[in-house]
């Protein structure tokens, strides 16, 4: 039996998934395996964020962010559920502040803005990897991880570039 065939008979929401929401699921989660060692050397948390968007504040161009502010600002405070769908990120309470203040548009810190989309990306790597998203439905996913992969990308090329 393959993953995929395994996948099928025993993951939640698995079989309703559209080749769009598989493939970008899957490449995201190669993206971050691929990245988070020299990033985060191997365990990413809230403080590594925080330090990786200081390291490349200087570096930061906040245009190059826009869309991924405009998208996550209409998800989770202007879309259809968006107090349900902010709740299931499951934010620690500072990591909640610190994504609603460049969410309203109240923070302007290059830094403190790529901090929040990366803590954004952070819950959807925890949600996915420890099965938060499998069990409140992963369906409906693509863009997010669309765009998580591009955040990831970005943040990547700064910091080595």
């Amino acid at each position: 039996m393959t993953m995929l065939e395994w996948l099928n008979n025993h993951a939640t929401h698995f079989p309703d998934l559209t080749p769009e929401e598989r493939d970008a699921i899957a490449q995201f989660t190669m993206l971050w395996g691929s990245v988070e060692g020299p990033l985060f050397q191997n365990d990413a948390d809230e403080g590594k964020i925080s330090g990786i968007a200081d390291q490349i504040r200087d570096k930061i161009v906040i245009a190059d962010f826009h869309e991924h502010i405009t998208y996550f600002h209409h998800r989770y405070l202007v879309g259809d559920g968006h107090e349900r769908l902010l709740e299931t990120l499951h934010l620690s309470r500072g990591a909640k502040s610190r994504v609603l203040r460049v969410l309203r548009e109240e923070e302007t810190d290059p830094a403190r803005i790529v901090d929040a989309l990366l803590l954004i990306v952070y819950r959807f790597r925890n949600n996915l990897f420890h099965g938060l998203k499998w069990a409140e439905d992963i369906r409906g996913q693509a863009s997010n991880f669309e765009h998580a992969g591009k955040i990831v990308m970005k943040v990547f090329a700064l910091r080595f570039s």
